[in-house]
């Protein structure tokens, strides 16, 4: 059996694997197989980042459905969280995103998401692998008037756009405010400076015109500098900069500071526990988190619940354990009183109704978490041999933690979407976690050649 899914969705070089013309048709007719047994809508809708090879694989998509009986919705350059609402608000049977995240330009990738918005289990993504690689499983193709019809939704921006702004209170606005704004030259170009300056902010904008070849490209989420420029040029009262499907959001403060994801969740959390909001009196986070927020929500009376990296594995806990608000570092934040997945754009609305209220600036806010140092390096790897397996690697993380102490900790651990082993070391002396994590990425790269 072909394995298909990673850590979030489907993700490679475009044009490759089954990002191919034919790999993407034999996956649009696994996943139609697949929604055929769960008695479902017979209608999918379909977003994209702007990425080159979009246009490309957005129309294999719904090429290759509508020729098995489905109706197509096409959306257009969309973030990701506007698919998982519009497969809700259109009834349809599932949503489809083309996207890489915040990957280059060269790679693209798929998300998937059910009926009711949320994306699929590991079960139901190992059903539709198998059915990827058996062909003779396949519902047949239609002919006559069974064949599926293709249309576009032009208000699908202005839609999400409406969605977001209703998470506010009554009456919120962000008059007096200054923004910085950095959109990635993604899918976030159009539709979040539009929100922003329609609830009263004074938008200031950079990497907002994509050309399918400079997403991310040294802007948005994984690069700040430019956004932290212009913050001080222009003295905003917060820096915003997302990744290029919009699922995630970091923030700059006024000083021009970024901020960790883990200290926008800490602002969010106790924001909504002075509020009587915060559900459970509990935080979802992944392993990921800095040990700074687990102190910082300790000393707040506030819960943390602790699961695997990912948003998909973040909202699979917080279902189990009721919790409203959960996210990753990486600036994946979930309200699942307003959502069900990520969602960038919500992240940086809640963010700035929190500043708006004028009691602090968003320095002020963020000290509430001292962030342990931490250090992480991505090592490439030929291969992904169980880590548990490398014998040396278990004997020098063993050998580390005792150096750490109580005072630290240590995280292996490959990625999902990408030929690469993550080691991250945390702890209170900088010089020490730097010190280990060399010598441990120098092991990884060696057990895994």
């Amino acid at each position: 059996m072909i394995e298909l899914f990673g850590t979030d969705g489907i993700r490679g070089a475009a044009n490759k694997g089954v990002l191919t013309l034919d790999g993407l048709l034999r996956l649009s007719r696994a996943v139609a197989t697949w929604l055929d047994r769960q008695e479902t809508s017979r209608s999918v809708v379909i977003g994209r980042d702007p990425r080159l090879s979009g246009e490309m694989m957005e129309a294999v998509l719904a090429a290759g459905f509508a020729s098995v009986g489905y109706d197509v919705v096409i959306a257009g350059v969309v973030p990701t969280p506007a698919v998982a609402l519009l497969v809700q608000q259109s009834e349809a049977a599932m949503g489809i995103m083309v996207s890489a995240s915040h990957n280059p330009f060269s790679d693209n990738g798929i998300k998937l998401f059910k009926a009711d918005g949320y994306k699929l289990t590991d079960e139901e993504e190992a059903e539709i692998e198998t059915l990827y690689s058996a062909s003779d499983r396949w519902i047949p193709g239609c002919d006559g008037v069974e064949i599926g019809r293709i249309k576009r939704d032009d208000h699908a921006g202005a839609s999400y756009q409406q969605f977001c702004a209703a998470a506010l209170p009554d009456g919120c606005t962000f008059e007096g405010l200054k923004v910085a704004l950095d959109a990635s030259n993604g899918a976030m170009a159009v539709c979040a400076p539009e929100l922003l300056r329609e609830l009263g902010a004074d938008v200031h904008l950079i990497h907002d015109q994509p050309n399918g070849i400079n997403i991310n490209e040294r802007c948005g989420s994984q690069h700040t500098n430019d956004l932290a420029q212009l913050v001080r040029a222009v003295q905003a009262d917060v820096g915003i900069a997302f990744d290029g499907d919009g699922d995630r959001c970091i923030a700059v403060d006024e000083l021009g500071e970024e901020l960790r994801g883990d200290q926008l969740l800490a602002i969010c959390a106790l924001d909504f526990q002075r509020h009587g909001t915060l559900s459970g009196n509990q935080l979802v986070v992944t392993v990921m988190s800095n040990l700074g927020l687990h102190a910082a929500m300790r000393e707040a009376g506030i819960h943390v619940n602790v699961c695997g990296v990912g948003d998909r594995n973040v909202m699979e806990e917080m279902s189990r354990c009721g919790a409203s608000l959960g996210g990753e570092d990486s600036g994946h934040v979930i309200f699942h009183d307003f959502h069900t997945t990520g969602d960038g754009l919500l992240t940086a609305l809640q963010l700035l109704r929190i500043v708006k209220a004028g009691e602090k600036t968003l320095s002020e806010r963020a000290a509430a978490v001292s962030i342990f140092p931490q250090t992480l390096l991505n090592v490439e790897v030929v291969n992904k041999p169980e880590l548990s397996s490398l014998t040396a690697l278990q004997q020098e993380v063993k050998r580390a933690e005792e150096r750490l102490g109580d005072n630290g900790r240590i995280l292996i651990r490959y990625s999902g979407t990408e030929p690469l082993c993550r080691v991250m070391v945390e702890g209170a002396d900088k010089r020490l976690i730097d010190t280990i994590a060399a010598e441990l990425a120098s092991v990884v790269k060696r057990e895994t050649a």
